[in-house]
């Protein structure tokens, strides 16, 4: 007879037995979340670890882009203050030689000249006998030992380049260079005396002018304004005073030496007139050399005649051959020594 209240239940003290544990589904990797969505919306599904490489990726590129721009950016930079250097090293080791053919000590070179000093009449034949080469007014009347030796081998130079028309020294500065002539104004802006390209170029006088400075009413000499105060550059010290009423301008030549002083300095535009060569009559010409003594920075008291003959120098007043700018200095023919 079985208990009613224990039917289908275990006996009392028995452990009711359990359920067999049913093993867990494994967790699905995220992943999987893509692969689903396969069935459904075809969304993308994106890593947010490797999309989180590519923008470090890219933020670097865009790093070494700017580090190579950088590298490259100096390395030009230098590359043209190298260049720069080199040409101002070849200007000027290209000058020096032709300076060591004209300035080198030459016993014969009064044996090539073929020279009359221009005595003033103040300067008695006395005087030039012994040895006396100033008359009171101050101006020489032969030739000094250097100014001898640069003339009687001018020749020589212009045997090697024909295009040579004079030198100029301006003592006291750096200027101590040929000057060329061609029928081309600018041939000489960027070649040397040697018609090899060269930034510094070489001092040249406009083709309007005859290569024989003694026959223009205006001879007009070009050269640029270096950064290392070379070739004209120092043109621009005529602004002082000092300089401006103390200085003298030689042009040497195989006719002879003529010596300039400055009677005007000034600023002015690079279409302006102060380079004109041509003057249709002697009251033209008086009237451009009033107007440039007007613009001088520096006033002068120099008489300029009709029959004057006057120098003009023109640079840049910069560094920069494009500027429309010139810095000019004229000067007043004073005395020539034959």
């Amino acid at each position: 007879m079985t208990d009613e209240k224990t039917n289908g239940a275990p006996a009392p003290g028995i452990p009711e037995p359990k359920e067999a544990a049913q093993p867990k589904e494994a967790a699905q990797p995220e992943k999987n979340a893509f692969l689903r969505s396969l069935d459904g919306e075809y969304d993308v599904w994106e890593d947010p670890k490797k999309n989180k490489k590519r923008k470090i990726r890219s933020l670097d590129v865009f790093r070494y882009v700017l580090l190579f721009a950088a590298i490259f950016g100096f390395l030009f930079a230098g590359f043209m203050v190298a260049r720069k250097l080199y040409d101002y090293y070849q200007a000027s080791a290209l000058y020096a030689s032709l300076r060591e053919i004209v300035k080198g000590e030459d016993p014969l070179a009064k044996e090539r000249l073929v020279r009359t000093a221009v005595a003033s009449p103040s300067l008695k034949i006395s005087d030039l006998l012994s040895g006396k080469t100033v008359s009171p007014e101050g101006k020489a009347t032969a030739m000094t030992a250097s100014q001898q030796n640069v003339v009687s081998k001018l020749g020589q130079l212009k045997d090697i380049n024909s295009d040579l028309a004079a030198w100029i020294s301006i003592p006291g500065t750096v200027v101590d260079y040929p000057v060329m002539w061609t029928q081309s104004r600018s041939y000489y802006l960027h070649r040397d005396f040697y018609g090899k390209y060269l930034a510094a170029g070489t001092l040249y006088i406009d083709n309007r002018n005859s290569p024989n400075v003694w026959e223009n009413r205006n001879t007009v000499i070009y050269g640029h304004n270096m950064y290392n105060g070379s070739m004209f550059a120092s043109l621009h010290d005529y602004s002082s005073p000092n300089v401006f009423y103390n200085t003298r301008i030689e042009i040497l030549t195989e006719n002879g030496v003529y010596i300039y002083a400055p009677f005007s300095v000034h600023d002015s535009a690079a279409t302006d007139n102060y380079f004109e060569t041509d003057f249709d009559s002697d009251a033209d010409f008086l009237d451009f050399c009033m107007e440039m003594q007007i613009m001088s920075l520096n006033p002068s008291d120099y008489e300029i005649k009709r029959d004057s003959q006057i120098l003009t120098l023109s640079t840049c007043t910069d560094q920069n051959s494009e500027s429309d700018r010139r810095w000019v200095v004229h000067a007043l023919l004073i005395n020539v020594i034959r």
